[in-house]
């Protein structure tokens, strides 16, 4: 267990046990396959190498001819105030607000998908959807963690209970979350389908 300065606080990151990293990374040289293909055009995080290249192309495409007013980088309080006005967040920890219907463009709010991921959602999902790689996945995130933390100068260890999330620096995080977001991410692009130019239905 690693701990983090946020200012103010303190972010926990459970970074796991070595062996289960190293049997991640074997599980990913037989199945990483089987997870671009469940991902497919749709999800890029499973690292579908021609569909990253032209999800870049295609929005340097979109973008080439609108005039960029500045290259300076949104305020805090203008992001501050796009935040405030999202939705509730749903049961994945996630907000969304679509700006720009006509480009097609939109925002999320993770705050910090990574550790706020429903786990029984996300092992559903996998298993459904990466089957390959669902065994490993429910091995690792059935249970709760109990993540012990020493404080030193001879101070009592706490116990965290991890509880949800994906681990820090498992090889298989960024898969496992990219599955998990796939019916959301199918949504959307279906809703995008009927956007064209400035009208959508």
């Amino acid at each position: 267990m690693r701990s983090l300065d946020k200012e103010p606080g303190t972010r926990p990151l459970h970074v796991g046990e070595a062996y289960v990293r190293l049997l991640g990374k074997d599980l990913l040289t037989t199945a990483r396959d089987d997870a671009k293909e469940a991902c497919g055009t749709v999800q890029l995080c499973a690292e579908l190498e021609a569909v990253i290249e032209g999800a870049i192309h295609t929005v340097r495409e979109v973008w080439k001819d609108e005039a960029v007013e500045s290259d300076e980088a949104i305020g805090e309080e203008e992001l501050m105030e796009m935040v405030n006005e999202l939705p509730e967040m749903d049961s994945m920890g996630l907000g969304l607000a679509m700006f720009d219907a006509r480009n097609g463009l939109a925002m999320f709010v993770a705050r910090n998908g990574f550790n706020e991921l429903h786990c029984y959602q996300m092992l559903w999902n996998v298993r459904h959807r990466w089957a390959k790689g669902s065994r490993f996945a429910f091995n690792c995130y059935r249970h709760y963690n109990l993540v012990i933390v020493r404080q030193g100068n001879g101070k009592t260890a706490k116990v965290i209970v991890h509880k949800e999330g994906l681990s820090q620096g498992d090889p298989l995080a960024m898969i496992l979350y990219g599955v998990a977001l796939l019916p959301m991410a199918e949504r959307l692009k279906s809703r995008a389908r009927g956007c064209h130019a400035n009208v959508c239905r």
